[in-house]
């Protein structure tokens, strides 16, 4: 999987990953909050979540650049900067509170 070497592959790879982890993520959050343990009401917010879900892309990153593949870095590295400014942009006024 973190063979091929082009810029197409590591921004599929780079979208892939943090959309099944948003998934996973979601599902353990609504879990978390419908189950209530201990009835400590800890869910993750949503900006949170998603910067968790931006981070995911450590894997793949780490992995291209284990194997030397610096097309599918540099789609990967595109598609995160993307993100990271889509986060900044939506969550802008609530980070200055």
């Amino acid at each position: 999987m973190f063979q091929r070497n082009s810029i197409g592959w590591g921004m599929l790879m780079g979208i892939t990953f943090p959309i099944a982890g948003l998934v996973f993520l979601w599902i353990v959050n609504l879990i978390w909050t419908s189950l209530d343990p201990v009835g400590m009401n800890l869910p993750i917010r949503e900006r949170t979540l998603l910067l968790l879900v931006i981070c995911l892309n450590l894997i793949p990153f780490r992995r291209f650049n284990h194997y030397r593949k610096v097309a599918s870095l540099r789609g990967v590295v595109t598609v995160t900067v993307l993100l990271a400014l889509f986060w900044i942009v939506r969550y802008y006024a609530t980070l200055i509170d």
